[in-house]
């Protein structure tokens, strides 16, 4: 199955996204999926994705305006 979605580019974007996929051999659409997937599955150093974490809180999504406000991670 395939989705499809209309993106809006800047001149310059669209410019250098043409120029990336031009540079690589792929087609626009080759290009875009390619970066979607490299963005979406890239893991950090230390081999986790980034933004996800186990805080072993499970009330912290709950909490996070209470634990922001009090200086959370200083």
């Amino acid at each position: 199955m395939t989705a499809t979605m209309t993106v809006r580019l800047t001149d310059e974007q669209h410019k250098k996204l043409r120029a990336y996929a031009q540079r690589h051999g792929y087609s626009l659409n080759d290009a875009i999926r390619r970066m979607i997937t490299e963005a979406t599955t890239q893991t950090a150093a230390d081999g986790l994705t980034p933004g996800l974490f186990d805080s072993g809180d499970p009330t912290l999504a709950a909490r996070v305006d209470e634990e922001l406000a009090s200086g959370f991670g200083e």
